[in-house]
């Protein structure tokens, strides 16, 4: 039967409807009316049929839109925030910029630039300034559009102004890229992920609870717990008894290391010493001091070997530069801390560059060399976070 049930909401399709339709008309207005789908009476019961079935559909909507398993967009944000998970906006990226031209010449807050390989990553100036008595001058522009599109991999590259501003004539990225990357919206998986993990927060101090605390602290982007519940040291070195906190942030950390200190002490059991690189002090709500310590992981500078045949309609130079820039934005974005790099990703990421053919698997390769050997994996430690820069990708044409 449709509507609300012990195993959820059923319900009803066009043709159940429409037979509905015809069983009440039969037998409360004539038994012998011709219901047939090409007579005129079965035409308006398909079309009422139709709109009343769209009805149902929205019900269901609705019913599942009260559930973060099945609850979806706006709806999801909706639910998520009654348990104080709140979606996360998508950002601008930052570009460092070097300036060029007369003498203390002035530039405006809002002068547009963009790099020649891609006119759509446009960045502008957020203040007004000058240039210094040199002529020179290095500024922090912001993407105009929020998201990952404008996450420049590749430095050191002629940009072109928007709109000629009288006086500065050149703009070039800084080497490194861009310093603080762009991010999208999170995504309905993502938040439901995050949701999940904040709920083990409530009065605990579970591992789980103390890396959904950390998971809390703005500017923390992924942790993990170590702990080492025995009385002797472990394997990757943890004392006895204690807990080892690795966090990250996908930008130059932007958190405070007494953020996380203080997020430790109010998650971590009575008694449970702390482990780490970074140690500070943080207080109880009594008012006592205590030692807490945690871990930032060690980053793994990652080269990359791949050929690959383009597409004879384009200029083979651009599509290396491309699939650089894709594979050194993948990993900013997917790699996480203890993850090994596998060329396997690698391929499929360079396979999703327009102009892009092929690829030799046989000739693809990741290390931790600048020289890499032939391997098809990178392993990675687990208190080790793998970096990609577009400069350490050497694609060639074949």
């Amino acid at each position: 039967m449709a509507g609300l049930t012990a195993t959820g909401i059923e319900i009803k399709d066009v043709s159940e409807i429409v037979d509905d339709l015809g069983a009440e008309q039969i037998a409360n207005i004539d038994a012998n009316l011709n219901l047939e789908p090409d007579d005129v009476l079965g035409q308006l019961n398909a079309i009422v049929g139709a709109a009343i079935a769209e009805a149902w559909e929205l019900l269901e909507e609705i019913y599942h839109s009260a559930y973060p398993d099945t609850a979806s967009g706006q709806s999801l944000s909706y639910v998520s925030a009654l348990t104080g998970t709140v979606r996360r906006e998508a950002t601008k990226a930052l570009l460092d910029v070097d300036l060029g031209g007369t003498a203390l010449a002035p530039y405006p807050a809002g002068m547009k630039v963009y790099p020649n390989s891609d006119p759509d990553a446009i960045f502008e100036s957020t203040a007004a300034g000058a240039l210094d008595g040199l002529g020179l001058a290095t500024i922090t522009m912001q993407a105009v559009d929020a998201g990952d599109n404008s996450n420049i991999a590749a430095g050191g590259e002629n940009m072109t102004f928007v709109t000629p501003v009288s006086g500065i004539t050149s703009a070039i990225s800084s080497a490194s890229g861009v310093n603080a990357p762009g991010l999208d919206e999170e995504t309905d998986d993502e938040l439901r992920v995050r949701r999940e993990q904040s709920l083990a927060l409530a009065g605990a101090s579970t591992v789980d609870a103390i890396r959904a605390e950390m998971l809390q602290v703005t500017g923390v982007d992924s942790c993990t717990v170590f702990e080492n519940p025995t009385g002797v040291i472990d394997a990757i070195g943890i004392p006895p008894y204690a807990i080892e906190v690795l966090v990250n942030s996908e930008a130059a950390p932007n958190y405070t290391d007494q953020d996380i200190w203080d997020a430790i002490l109010l998650r971590k059991p009575a008694g449970t010493e702390t482990y780490g690189t970074e140690s500070g002090t943080a207080t109880d709500s009594s008012g006592n001091s205590y030692t807490v310590k945690f871990s930032e992981p060690n980053t793994v500078r990652t080269y990359v070997e791949l050929d690959i045949t383009v597409d004879s309609d384009f200029v083979e130079a651009d599509v290396e530069t491309a699939v650089a820039a894709s594979i050194a934005n993948w990993a900013t974005q997917s790699l996480l801390v203890g993850q090994d790099v596998f060329a396997s990703d690698i391929i499929n990421v360079a396979a999703d560059v327009e102009g892009v053919t092929s690829i030799d698997v046989t000739q693809t390769f990741v290390d931790d060399d600048a020289t890499p050997s032939p391997n098809t994996s990178l392993v990675i430690t687990p208190r080790q976070l793998a970096t990609i820069d577009a400069a350490d990708v050497t694609v060639t044409a074949v």
